[in-house]
């Protein structure tokens, strides 16, 4: 279930301006129909301006890059591949070795170390309203929904940032960016302390 909050901010980062706070915004049981009823809309309104419907999940690909590369930004990427990625940001602090589970089965134990992963597509939002997320991450990741969000690039451990936006009732552009050494891994994109849910993403 995706979990809205209401907050105060700073001006700038999206955040409200200093001194106002956003209405709360709750959601109910009903939050799975309401994203299907937000994405047939969208996708009707796609349709009739001559566009494919978007599908469920996101659309990744990985990279591999240098060893002397520190960050993703400016970073020199050479594709693997690209699948469509259908689950969750939560992969807790831990070794490299297994590998993330954002990686298919298949070669999450071939690339531990030295690489990065963009996943792109839309995030859904069944109601107007101010959306916190919170990013963590070992090493860096660039969270971007409806345009630039929380940057939490560069080479180091688990490290926590947090961005609130206020998203309009429908599909905003969304890409997670996730940079990994070796060593240990994590990436987890939360919404009130819960992963946000796969059934927010499409592509």
């Amino acid at each position: 279930m995706l979990g809205l909050t209401a907050c105060a901010g700073p001006k700038g980062n999206d955040g409200a301006p200093g001194g106002v706070t956003p209405d709360t915004v709750t959601i109910t049981p009903d939050v799975e129909n309401s994203i299907a009823d937000t994405v047939q809309e969208y996708n009707e309104d796609r349709v009739t301006q001559g566009q494919d419907p978007v599908t469920a999940g996101l659309s990744c690909s990985l990279y591999t890059v240098p060893n002397t590369t520190t960050q993703i930004t400016g970073a020199s990427l050479t594709r693997v591949g690209g699948w469509t990625y259908a689950g969750i940001f939560n992969d807790a602090n831990g070794p490299s070795a297994p590998g993330l589970s954002v990686l298919p089965a298949p070669i999450r134990g071939v690339y531990t170390s030295y690489y990065v992963i963009k996943c792109t597509g839309v995030f859904i939002a069944p109601i107007a309203g101010w959306y916190e997320f919170e990013l963590s991450s070992d090493d860096g990741a660039i969270l971007s929904v409806g345009g630039s969000l929380i940057n939490n690039d560069g080479t180091h451990g688990i490290t926590t940032k947090s961005a609130v936006k206020f998203l309009s009732r429908g599909a905003s552009s969304f890409e997670l960016d996730y940079f990994d050494i070796g060593g240990s891994h994590a990436l987890m994109l939360l919404t009130n302390g819960v992963p946000v849910s796969a059934q927010n993403f499409y592509h």
